[in-house]
């Protein structure tokens, strides 16, 4: 007792808990609106190290049921069924833990990071070449399609030598672009602005003259920067380009 008070620490018992409440100030709490999903969960893990309401791939649930394999079955893979080590695998999943290190050479920088499923994660690994090609999609919290090898050994977590890695949150999405009308020279001018951005994000071009819309060649797909959408918008008016 003699310690706490020469340290200038209260106790439970030191608190005045017959004073009049009425005296004490009041906290006045803003009426907040709701905070989106994505916001929801991000907090519900930060502060528990879980998902409670939902989980961020559960939007992306039709993208990730055409790909191959899960999150779980390359985890549990142990090369004695299906999935062998060295086989190429595709799979998709959240990244998380992502980080860059340089080689034992000093030649490069080496990516490493885990890509988490529903259930189950998976190590990655991405050598200097893929880095660099994928670095802007390198990221905390990206939904990714990974295409690359599996490793599988008895010492460690399975992991994936990563070949290529694309977003999913850009192939969701869509860059809507609304002409007078949809005819070869208007679609040469999308072309010859968009054709400096290759991406995974689809083009679909609106006739507001039939007030029709029509998907752009997969080709076209594009990755929609800030300098595309302000180049577009540039050229054809801020309020006929949508993205989403």
């Amino acid at each position: 007792a003699q310690k706490t008070r020469e340290s200038g620490q209260l106790s439970l018992f030191d608190l005045d808990v017959g004073s009049d409440l009425s005296e004490q100030t009041t906290l006045s709490i803003p009426n907040m609106p709701e905070m989106t999903h994505a916001a929801l969960l991000a907090k519900e893990r930060e502060a528990t190290g879980l998902y409670l309401s939902g989980h961020p791939l559960d939007s992306f649930g039709p993208a990730l049921d055409r790909l191959p394999y899960t999150v779980q079955q390359l985890s549990e893979a142990d090369g004695t069924g299906e999935i062998k080590d060295e086989m190429p695998v595709t799979v998709g999943g959240m990244l998380s833990a992502c980080k860059q290190r340089p080689t034992k050479s000093g030649s490069g920088l080496i990516g490493l990071g885990v890509l988490e499923g529903h259930s189950g994660t998976v190590e990655l690994m991405l050598f200097p070449k893929t880095l660099q090609a994928c670095s802007a999609q390198f990221y905390d919290e990206n939904i990714v399609e990974i295409t690359g090898r599996i490793s599988i050994r008895e010492d460690r977590a399975n992991s994936i030598l990563v070949d290529s890695l694309t977003s999913l949150k850009d192939a969701m999405q869509k860059l809507y672009i609304r002409l007078p009308y949809i005819d070869g020279d208007q679609q040469k001018r999308v072309r010859r602005i968009t054709h400096s951005y290759p991406g995974n994000t689809s083009i679909v071009l609106f006739d507001t003259a039939k007030r029709i819309a029509k998907g752009a060649p997969k080709e076209w797909s594009v990755n929609p920067t800030e300098s595309l959408l302000h180049a577009l918008k540039e050229e054809f008016g801020e309020e006929n380009i949508v993205l989403k």
